[in-house]
């Protein structure tokens, strides 16, 4: 989706699914979690790591491994948390490594929300200059109107000043009497 909404559904969407992750890494799982060939991604009751994220990730079992995410207040026995044999990706195994999806996934974020920010900031640009715009064509038709009054009250003052003299008294005619009286 390239439109606004569009953009922004998928932001909040890859958000909820980052903070997902977050809150599961470290949490155990309810679930054995197994990959493509079926070898074991995370054991019931291993923590979730970075690495059993990425993972089953990239076996397509993330939404299985976020899905059996251990999240009450269940106390288990110390033999209950431990299968026979501990899941590839547990830290029992030494996996190392980061979980370059998180970092997608951040990325995709970091990157949206700087790109709303630079739309925001060209929007409150382009929104100051329209009001400037229209800040000069409202100083501009005041100055015409200003203009036109003073035209209009000149124009009213000149009639006042013809009336005031009297019909053809404007050309320095007398009051009727010729200049040979």
């Amino acid at each position: 989706m390239k439109d606004g909404t569009g953009q922004r559904v998928d932001e909040q969407q890859t958000k909820a699914r980052l903070a997902a992750i977050e809150d599961a890494v470290g949490r155990p799982v309810t679930k054995v979690v197994l990959d493509l060939q079926d070898e074991v991604i995370l054991d019931l009751g291993d923590l979730i790591t970075h690495a059993a994220i990425q993972r089953a990730y990239d076996a397509g079992a993330l939404d299985t491994l976020l899905g059996s995410v251990y999240k009450g207040e269940v106390s288990f026995e110390k033999d209950e948390l431990r299968a026979r044999r501990p899941g590839v990706a547990s830290l029992d195994e030494g996996a190392g490594g980061g979980a370059p999806i998180v970092e997608e996934l951040r990325s995709k974020v970091e990157t949206a929300e700087q790109g709303r920010a630079a739309s925001e900031a060209a929007e409150r640009e382009r929104a100051e200059r329209d009001r400037s715009r229209r800040s000069g064509e409202r100083d501009s038709r005041r100055q015409q109107r200003a203009a036109a009054k003073a035209d209009r009250d000149a124009n009213a003052q000149e009639g006042r000043e013809l009336a005031a003299v009297g019909p053809g008294r404007a050309n320095g005619a007398s009051s009727g009497k010729s200049a040979s009286d």
